[in-house]
């Protein structure tokens, strides 16, 4: 009803969509809509963000400020942020403001560049200025695309949570006869996005200038607002945003404080569960960049608050072939046959063995970027299909008035059936009263799991009994070697799959890659190495491991999935994380936890996930033609492997030319 607007991102270049609008099912047709690039470069704005990618609106000086510029038609520029002091009382800047810090960073190919401040040096550069007591700075961060384009955020406040008491009285530095002049107001190109829009502070100031040559015209700019407070600490926003974990900074008072992740994370719902079992939802939360805070609320909510891992109606029959749930997110038929995983083995496992079968589930593909609220993450284990829709306070998702189809006397389980019988099934949903007309909304469920939510806050860890907990960051040592300046091919003899005749559309962002499901083409997001399966496979870099999957058969086909996996964390030549992921193997030789050097076997190359070959009537209808089985290697500076991607094939021994023909160099 009404009208819709669709915003396009860089990462849907290359992509197909269909815009279709019916009243009970898909009838085909609809409006093929094919997002061409933009003609002109620019920077559509900037964010500042905590580290957890909310929105930061209050920062301290004690916590790391994350900035995030958003680019059209910029891929793989090289951007500067600067973070400025700002000495202008209330709004508007001063002449005088000095750059705290620069850092550089590349845009994506979601279109998106990514930079850190320690807000520290801020609080340091006031030190040294002479200001003994340092309570409250204002600043703002400016994005410049090198020479000729510039962006800026309006004033931060940032409140000093430690003022000291002045023990002597700052020397007043003399006071200059000359004013600084007003430099002159940068142009704006004819046809740029800045000329549209009024004038902005920073323009006025001339604020930025130091970074780019002077005469070149301004393209681009934008101002975000921010306030703080003298109390501030890292926050814990309304769980319908995507709020950090922490609520209270680790106690500085015990040196083994440090490393416990229970006394760092103050977990709702904490009291009810392990010291072990808190832990694995941080580190898994993690690994999935989900809120810690809204995996335990759906998890109380399912079990009542118990976090029993045999809950359940399913413990009661004990009948795989029946309809029946278990375990901390109520895992049904459907869904632990998405996982791999019998309810059966699901009911024989304790609560922090189960937690591993709880990620595989919420890491499913068909969640990818969905868990970002709370009531979306409770819709992914209430009613999957909705996920997503946790914005759309009107949404329907029970409704017991859909009509069901039969067939032979039996009702036909589709989606109209489960919307209709689930109505009756989750009374807890019905919170209109007397109103009630056998429908269930979003916003209904969003207020009920948001109780649990709360309930939570008030049963939080009290006392701890926690031993030394390494971080969840894996602690590397040496290798057996005592080096590991010399790299190792994951492959003896390495060659990057030729498929198409084209090495490129196999390798990291080299040019994109076509076929018959992405006839516009697509970025890669790693390298392909030909390896048929049984092939050895090892590490390029002494590590970790971090994580791994290793639960499919060869041949066992899965679309948009990487099959077995090992996921290896590492320290680079230049002491950088580097975190290396092998896909499509056939079988993994290590377990998580293992220190590993370079050249040691992780495991055997193979044909599982979107690799494999799976053959009908002797024709290939699903995966790839066995002479093209190879192993994805990916690599990234973070775990979730999202936007800080880069190139594995520099950390392979053998080196590569960039010809089409993929020839070794000696």
């Amino acid at each position: 009803m009404g009208d819709s607007d669709f915003t396009f991102g860089e990462s849907s270049l290359g992509n197909t969509y269909r815009l279709e609008g019916y009243l009970h099912k898909p009838e085909g047709g609809g409006l093929i809509i094919t997002p061409k690039q933009s003609k002109i470069s620019k920077i559509s704005k900037v964010e500042l963000l905590y580290v957890d990618d909310s929105k930061g609106s209050t920062f301290s000086f004690r916590e790391k400020l994350r900035t995030k510029a958003y680019c059209v038609n910029m891929f793989n520029k090289d951007l500067v942020f600067t973070l400025w002091e700002d000495d202008a009382k209330n709004s508007g800047h001063n002449e005088s403001n000095k750059p705290i810090d620069t850092k550089k960073a590349r845009v994506d190919e979601n279109g998106v560049a990514v930079a850190e401040f320690l807000l520290t040096k801020a609080l340091m550069q006031k030190a040294i200025q002479g200001e003994i007591d340092p309570k409250k700075l204002e600043f703002y961060v400016t994005v410049e695309y090198y020479k000729n384009k510039k962006h800026a955020t309006e004033n931060v406040d940032v409140n000093n949570p430690f003022p000291q008491t002045p023990k002597q009285t700052p020397q007043t530095p003399p006071v200059s006869s000359k004013q600084p002049s007003k430099p002159a107001a940068i142009p704006k190109a004819k046809g740029s996005p800045a000329e549209t829009k009024p004038v902005s502070k920073k323009e006025e100031k001339g604020i930025g200038e130091t970074m780019m040559e002077k005469g070149k015209e301004l393209w681009d700019w934008w101002e975000s607002k921010g306030t703080a407070t003298k109390e501030q600490e890292p926050t814990v926003q309304k769980p319908d945003g995507k709020s950090p974990a922490i609520v209270k900074e680790p106690k500085q008072e015990k040196k083994e404080d440090e490393r416990c992740l229970c006394k760092q994370y103050d977990l709702i719902w904490g009291n009810k569960v392990s010291c072990e079992f808190r832990k694995k939802v941080i580190e898994i939360s993690r690994r999935n960049g989900v809120d810690a805070n809204n995996f335990m609320a759906a998890m109380a909510h399912e079990t009542g608050g118990t976090f029993d891992p045999t809950c359940g109606t399913f413990k009661k029959h004990k009948d795989e072939s029946r309809e029946g749930y278990v375990g901390l997110l109520q895992i049904g038929k459907d869904s632990a046959k998405d996982i791999q995983i019998t309810r059966t083995e699901l009911l024989s496992k304790t609560a922090e063995e189960q937690l591993d079968a709880m990620e595989s589930y919420i890491s499913l593909p068909k969640f990818k970027g969905k868990l970002n609220t709370l009531t979306d993450f409770y819709l992914a284990v209430l009613f999957p299909v909705d996920c997503g829709k946790g914005n759309q306070s009107n949404h329907i998702v029970f409704d017991n008035s859909l009509p069901i189809s039969y067939k032979n006397g039996k009702p036909i389980k589709n989606l109209n059936y489960w919307r209709n019988v689930s109505y009756a099934a989750n009374p807890a949903f019905h919170k209109e009263g007397k109103k009630e007309k056998g429908k269930t909304y979003v916003w209904e469920i969003a207020e009920n799991v948001k109780e649990w939510f709360d309930m939570g806050l008030k049963n939080k860890t009290k006392e701890y009994s926690c031993q030394k907990i390494s971080s969840s960051k894996p602690i590397i040592t040496k290798c057996r070697d005592n080096k590991c300046v010399n790299y190792a091919d994951p492959i003896e003899n390495p060659r990057i799959n030729n498929q198409s005749d084209n090495v490129n559309k196999n390798r990291f962002h080299r040019s994109k890659r076509i076929n018959s499901t992405h006839p516009n083409g697509y970025y890669h997001t790693g390298v392909d190495i030909l390896a048929s399966v049984g092939t050895s496979v090892h590490s390029m870099l002494c590590g970790e491991v971090y994580d791994l999957k290793n639960t499919l058969k060869t041949n066992e086909y899965i679309a948009n999935s990487l099959g077995n996996y090992v996921v290896i964390y590492s320290k680079d030549k230049d002491e950088k994380d580097v975190y290396i992921k092998y896909c499509h193997l056939d079988s993994v030789s290590v377990k998580k936890g293992d220190k590993i050097s370079h050249k040691d076997e992780i495991g055997k190359s193979g044909s599982t996930g979107n690799a494999a070959s799976v053959y009908r009537d002797g024709k290939l209808i699903h995966g790839i033609n066995p002479q093209y089985r190879h192993v994805h290697i990916e690599a990234s500076r973070d775990s979730s492997f999202g936007n800080n991607r880069i190139d594995p094939e520099q950390f392979m021994k053998t080196k590569f030319d960039e010809t089409t023909k993929g020839n070794i160099l000696k």
